[in-house]
């Protein structure tokens, strides 16, 4: 599908939370996102680790279009996955806080 996008065009995207989350993933989704696109702008208004509300802005992007076309799937996927267990784990780890108890 990316190749049908004139090579020179470039995007402006946001990604969204649909729901409450710990935003974890950073690291990788930049990755993809700058090995297909090296010189793509992100801009992160939630750090790693932090939690975002439901329909906040996480992430803006800015870049080649094929290229951010081509990564885009991938990147979600990690922020995806990742913010999915950051986002579990934290509540375990709220259910035992005032305990001698760990998540590990």
């Amino acid at each position: 599908t990316a190749g049908l996008i004139d090579p020179a065009r470039t995007v402006r995207a946001r990604v969204l939370a649909r729901e409450s989350a710990v935003v974890c993933g950073a690291p990788w989704a930049e990755a993809a996102l700058r090995a297909i696109d090296p010189g793509v702008q992100l801009t992160w208004h939630v750090a790693e680790g932090q939690r975002c509300a439901a329909d906040q802005v996480v992430l803006e992007i800015a870049g080649n279009a094929r290229a951010l076309l081509s990564a885009e799937r991938t990147a979600l996927n990690f922020l995806q996955l990742l913010s999915a267990v950051a986002t579990k784990t934290a509540t375990y780890v709220e259910a035992v806080r005032g305990t001698r108890a760990q998540i590990v």
